[in-house]
């Protein structure tokens, strides 16, 4: 089933829908498009892989970075899906604000920290008690509250982090912060005329800005060059972007044809899994991870979501959702649970270490599964609930 023509008719849609848009009462705050939830956990899956994978075939793994930049561009465009369903064409510059809307962030952070903070202070607890590593607060108290992304190796240059996968949600939590700046930044663009030459030339001059840099003495290899949400933010306004494509043809009612959503979903399939190696040299490795790789995600995530695709059909299945929402403390809990069995007992050493990194996805699991029906789902109500006796 396709997405609906207007949105009007997503607010009235049955929450039966096989794409997954759940309407909601009045003005929707969000729209949940269930298509787009088991490919997260697919790609946390391939990112923990990499990350852990130590055999013959670890170079076969690099795709899955990727991953990262599919998260960012999925980000800006399911927030700003749901933004641009209350209120299309976007108004004019000067009446968007450009301040984050102080119930939104807290609702957008209470998505995330409570198991952000879970992870920290869980691996945390596992370097003192089981590494038996000296404490330091500092790095701690940056990691908490997001300012790890801004900070490389002041306190300690020996450890800028204690869960350092968290890195991204540190990038998601400041892309937040811009996100009413953000939008109102490619809604000047839209009312270019020319939207997707213009964001394809602020895509590119943006990513030749960080790509330049790794030509400064001692800034190629520092941790702000690799983990400053900046540099990721081109990839968050993509997102925005093909939001707005995607609810311009729906006003519009053009209606893509079946096969061109099952391309798309095929095309990027195919581009992710069988090019491998070269793209990911140390010469060119920002350009063609943030290139190529960024329209690849856009065309991906706009085959999921229309919903015609036999692929998104599938993930539509109770089943395969019940894995995409395990995604998020999937990723954010891999760090903690996966060092035992990096850095296992003496009575364990023995144990191949492939053996010990399959062990790792189904613990992985379990930890995921606890982690969010007992502290994220309960946290994150209570955060809510705060957040709406705020003023708006």
């Amino acid at each position: 089933m396709k997405l609906p023509p207007n949105p009007t008719e997503a607010l009235m849609a049955t929450q039966s829908s096989s794409v997954g848009i759940a309407p909601l009462a009045g003005a929707p705050r969000s729209v949940r498009i269930e298509s787009l939830n088991f490919p997260r956990f697919v790609v946390a899956f391939a990112i923990v892989a990499k990350h852990f994978y130590e055999g013959p075939y670890h170079d076969h793994l690099v795709w899955s970075r990727m991953g990262v930049n599919f998260f960012f561009i999925l980000h800006g465009f399911v927030v700003h899906f749901a933004k641009t369903s209350r209120k299309w064409p976007p108004p004019p510059i000067g009446e968007l604000p450009l301040l984050p809307n102080q119930r939104n962030l807290i609702r957008r952070f209470a998505a995330i920290w409570p198991v952000h903070c879970l992870g920290v202070l869980s691996s945390v607890f596992l370097h003192l008690v089981y590494l038996k590593e000296a404490f330091m607060p500092w790095v701690c108290l940056r990691e908490l509250f997001f300012l790890s992304n801004f900070m490389p190796g002041y306190f300690n240059p020996h450890r800028h982090w204690y869960n350092t996968p968290l890195w991204f949600v540190g990038v998601m939590g400041w892309f937040w912060v811009l996100e009413e700046a953000s939008y109102a930044f490619v809604a000047a663009i839209w009312r270019t005329g020319w939207p997707i030459t213009a964001m394809t030339a602020v895509f590119s001059l943006w990513n030749f800005f960080f790509e330049a840099q790794r030509y400064i003495p001692g800034m190629a290899g520092s941790e702000w060059y690799w983990f400053t949400p900046l540099r990721f933010l081109n990839q968050y306004w993509a997102g925005i972007m093909l939001a707005m494509i995607v609810q311009d043809r729906r006003m519009n009612k053009v209606t893509p044809t079946k096969w061109m959503a099952s391309a798309a979903v095929a095309i990027t399939c195919l581009c992710y899994c069988f090019n491998p190696r070269d793209y990911m040299s140390d010469t060119t490795r920002l350009f063609k991870l943030n290139g190529w790789c960024t329209p690849l995600a856009c065309l991906l995530i706009w085959g999921l979501a229309e919903g015609a695709d036999p692929v998104a059909v599938a993930c539509t299945s109770p089943g395969l959702a019940f894995y995409g929402d395990l995604a998020f403390a999937f990723y954010a809990m891999q760090g903690p649970v996966a060092l035992p069995f990096r850095y296992p007992p003496t009575s364990l050493e023995t144990i191949p270490y492939f053996y010990r990194f399959l062990a790792i996805f189904p613990t992985l699991f379990v930890v995921a599964y606890i982690v969010n029906r007992y502290w994220q789902i309960p946290v994150r109500r209570r955060i809510e609930e705060w957040g709406k006796t705020l003023p708006m």
